[in-house]
């Protein structure tokens, strides 16, 4: 044989190999591309399951923090009506028990207290700064019981009883005094609805 067709054979043996080659590399190549496609695909699945969870997480959120929202405000609701029906009970258990411990007593104010009483007032927000401060003077429970039996008509201006709706300048004086607050603007108020519903016919 010669080196040519030596050659020639050595080629012709080697076809099959090259050839099972090849496809070896195709297949390598191809599952190469699939795997990398799969991963990229995966990838974007779990970025995309990211993204909504967290979309969802923060709509849940919302939705709780407006839950919350509600059940304080039902909560304040609830507790509101709840002391002001205990006060309500409680102002009417007083009154009944006034009235049956002294009934002129409680006569003498029913005209007053017995029926509600609104003010015609133009409302404001009162800020800061228009406060007025407090005058630190506390409320004189006597002079405040004197002034009310005056209006009454069961007090007295020393040893002598005075007529009901009777208005001393020192009552005047110290019902009208001004910038008070607490206990001394509600007796203030008592006092005045006295004389608009009793004395002023």
């Amino acid at each position: 044989m010669t080196e040519k067709t030596h050659r020639k054979s050595d080629v012709e043996a080697s076809s099959p190999c090259q050839v099972v080659v090849v496809v070896v590399v195709v297949v390598e190549v191809v599952v190469v591309v699939v795997v990398v496609v799969v991963v990229v695909v995966v990838v974007v699945v779990v970025v995309v399951v990211l993204v909504v969870v967290e979309v969802v997480l923060e709509v849940v959120v919302e939705i709780v923090v407006v839950i919350e929202v509600v059940i304080v405000v039902v909560v304040v609701v609830v507790v509101v009506v709840v002391v002001v029906v205990v006060v309500v009970v409680v102002v009417v258990a007083l009154l009944m028990l006034l009235s049956a411990q002294d009934p002129s007593y409680f006569q003498r104010f029913y005209d007053a207290i017995g029926s509600e009483y609104s003010l015609d007032y133009r409302s404001e927000l009162l800020v800061k700064g228009r406060r007025v401060a407090k005058t630190g003077i506390n409320y004189d429970e006597e002079k405040g019981d004197a002034c009310l039996n005056m209006l009454s008509g069961t007090g007295s201006d020393g040893n002598k009883p005075v007529p009901k709706c009777t208005i001393t300048k020192e009552c005047w004086e110290f019902m009208t005094f001004p910038d008070l607050d607490d206990y001394s603007i509600t007796h203030q108020l008592l006092y005045f609805i006295f004389i608009d519903k009793v004395c002023i016919i």
